[in-house]
């Protein structure tokens, strides 16, 4: 009986320690799935993280016993969170599958409102930006710009009695708002790095301003002074009239760079311009029977090249639209040149006739500054074309470039500009 017993016990042990006493359980893994929960308060997808408890491990050669993971209580779970989607997908992906940007950074989360090619990166906190991808630009600006000077003389009137009086009043020539064409286009890439170019082109001619000297026959009209050519005139019956024309037009090639700042854009630019200056004067005296008694005809002219600089900030109030700022300036270096041909006494048989060309070595520095509104179509998914529009007030500076008259004084541009272009 003790010896069956025994015999019982021992076989029971071997099997025991042969095939060992332990129920397992499949090992919970630390692991945080990636979940989206829309936030009811804020109306954000936010991530939620789950988390899933690992039991403690026994040594191997002893019987071991897994207790169940537990579950994160639905208490812990914050009751303004609504469970989302799951998206298994690395964290790149993740963002651009959800759109541009991630929900938790206050981006918004419609993919097709922001239409960022994939292949054109990604970056999840930085809202929807035009042109991000790159590609070409153009378009074109009306300006609509007056000429400015600070003397550009027509001609001069003397009024006397002939005893103790004598006055002078000096009768300028008169620009108004003269339409003239700016167009621009370039390239750049998803770094903000890119080329661009742009033409501009003012050629008016100003109002022809015309009068008689005083009708007592004391006083006169006379005219700038070039090269000691005289065509004066003091009869009452003789008209005196004069016309003046400006022609200019600049080339900029220039390569640039953009970068965003927060709520700015802004892009800086360096390259290379060419720009023309050409003006004229041009007078002539007739007496009371049309016949012409003398004339002026006299132009200057600098081309110049040099580098050029310039600075664009542009500051978004809306998703679309903001306010800007360009600001450049050029400095030229050149050739300027000047022809005058006067006739004196044109009704003589011995009439004079002066003949003058000159050659100079110049520099013409050069200022301007835009201040405007523009606004940019939101790019959206599968649209090739982007439209953009801007108005803008325009000032410009040519300091050097002369008068009508003269190769000395400034001459500025003011007034504003209308543009419309495209992005693709």
């Amino acid at each position: 009986m003790d010896r069956q017993v025994i015999r019982t016990a021992v076989t029971v042990v071997a099997a025991l320690l042969a095939t060992g006493w332990a129920i397992d359980a499949p090992q919970a893994r630390g692991q945080s799935a990636r979940r989206l929960a829309r936030n009811t308060a804020t109306g954000r997808l936010e991530p939620v993280r789950e988390t899933t408890l690992r039991a403690p491990q026994r040594r191997a050669a002893q019987p071991r016993l897994t207790m169940p993971a537990p579950t994160v209580s639905d208490a812990l779970i914050d009751e303004s969170l609504q469970l989302a989607s799951y998206v298994d997908a690395p964290c790149d992906d993740l963002y651009c599958d959800i759109g541009c940007g991630d929900a938790v950074c206050g981006v918004p989360d419609d993919c097709a409102t922001c239409g960022i090619p994939d292949d054109c990166g990604c970056d999840p906190c930085q809202p929807c930006a035009p042109r991000r991808c790159g590609g070409w630009f153009g378009g074109f600006e009306a300006v609509m710009v007056q000429p400015r000077y600070g003397s550009n003389e027509a001609y001069t009137t003397m009024n006397a009695d002939g005893a103790s009086f004598e006055s002078f009043s000096t009768t300028e020539f008169d620009y108004g708002l003269e339409f003239s064409p700016r167009v621009f286009a370039g390239w750049q890439n998803s770094e903000g790095v890119g080329v661009r170019a742009a033409w501009w082109q003012f050629d008016n001619g100003a109002a022809t301003a015309s009068t008689s000297p005083p009708a007592n026959g004391l006083g006169s009209i006379t005219h700038p002074a070039l090269g000691g050519v005289d065509i004066s005139s003091s009869a009452a019956t003789d008209v005196f009239a004069a016309a003046a024309d400006l022609d200019v037009y600049a080339i900029d090639l220039e390569f640039t760079k953009t970068k965003s700042f927060r709520v700015w854009d802004i892009g800086v630019g360096c390259g290379f311009r060419y720009a023309s200056v050409e003006q004229s004067y041009r007078a002539a005296v007739t007496d009371a029977a049309d016949a012409e008694l003398g004339s002026i005809d006299y132009s200057h002219k600098l081309d110049g090249y040099g580098p050029t600089v310039s600075l664009d900030a542009y500051r978004r109030f809306f998703s679309d639209a903001g306010v800007f700022c360009k600001a450049r300036g050029s400095a030229l270096f050149g050739e300027g040149s000047s022809r005058l041909l006067a006739v004196e006494d044109a009704t003589l048989t011995s009439a004079l006739t002066t003949t003058r060309t000159t050659y100079r070595d110049d520099l013409l520095p050069v200022g301007e500054l835009q201040v405007g509104f523009r606004w940019e179509g939101a790019p959206r998914r599968g649209q090739v074309f982007r439209p953009l529009l801007s108005l803008a007030m325009e000032g410009q500076v040519w300091h050097g470039a002369g008068n009508a008259s003269s190769e000395d004084g400034a001459l500025g541009f003011y007034g504003f500009n209308a543009g419309a272009g495209l992005n693709w």
